[in-house]
């Protein structure tokens, strides 16, 4: 059951910036490992795998609807810790099963999942933190009473 439209976290202010830094992040991945020496093949395995792990980013957005306000943070952060491990595991298997150039896959690939990272948590510090604001100004916010 969705709860009330008005107290949710907003998904357009999360999913629109999650977007472009994802989109940023894997042309990161794919420019960083062909700088660093890896073919093509390489470069695109970084690219692929940042976006199959980039799915997870979708988790959040999807399912505000159905998450409490007050956990939404935490949603936030297991996407982002899932999207971690598919990187690791991926790029684990991908390493393990296909003929790549080491060091630029694994750069590569850390420097575009750590870009959606790094974006990911300020923006939900930011958007959680507009969102404890507009509680605290609210007339009928459950704020202690005060002796």
């Amino acid at each position: 059951m969705p709860l009330n439209p008005h107290n949710q976290p907003p998904r357009g202010p999360f999913a629109v910036p999650m977007l472009a830094a994802t989109v940023l992040a894997i042309a990161l991945a794919a420019g960083t490992s062909l700088a660093l020496g890896g073919d093509a093949r390489t470069s695109t395995l970084a690219s692929l795998t940042l976006t199959l792990a980039s799915a997870a980013t979708l988790f959040p957005i999807l399912a505000s609807r159905f998450i409490a306000p007050s956990a939404w943070g935490v949603t936030v952060f297991a996407a982002g810790f899932v999207r971690m491990l598919l990187v690791i595991g991926v790029g684990f298997a991908l390493d393990r099963t296909r003929e790549l150039a080491r060091e630029p896959f694994w750069i590569g690939l850390l420097a575009g999942a750590l870009t959606v990272l790094i974006v990911e948590t300020a923006l939900a510090v930011l958007i959680l933190s507009k969102l404890e604001r507009s509680r605290v100004a609210a007339p009928n916010s459950t704020r202690p009473a005060q002796a």
